[in-house]
């Protein structure tokens, strides 16, 4: 789930220029980060990042922002899991209540692109 919304994340915000100025350069945005401003380049910056953008810079309806939470939260820290240490270290476990709710996220989600 999470490697696909990685890159519709990116598709859409490379098809929608929303790294780009007037003049087609790349330019760069502030999002804040535990309350720290940091100026990124929305196609070229962490997945993590680009929620930051998505939610903070409502690319989408604001409404969605409590999905992205999740993403950011939950589907995001479980994509890492392609990396077994990061498993073997945080002794996660993925049951079917929170598959079902990750799940649901991710069909209110997939369907804005």
């Amino acid at each position: 789930m999470g490697s696909i919304l990685e890159f519709l994340i990116t598709n859409y915000i490379e098809e929608n220029n929303l790294d780009k100025d007037k003049n087609g350069k790349s330019k760069k945005v502030d999002i804040f980060i535990r309350g720290e401003k940091k100026s990124i380049v929305p196609l070229g910056t962490s997945f993590g990042n680009k929620i930051s953008f998505i939610m903070q810079h409502e690319i989408f309806d604001r409404s969605y922002n409590n999905d992205w939470k999740i993403v950011d939260g939950l589907i995001r820290k479980l994509r890492n899991y392609i990396h077994l240490y990061q498993y073997i270290k945080d002794r996660s476990k993925v049951n079917k209540d929170l598959f079902d709710k990750l799940y649901n996220v991710f069909e209110r989600l997939i369907i804005l692109f």
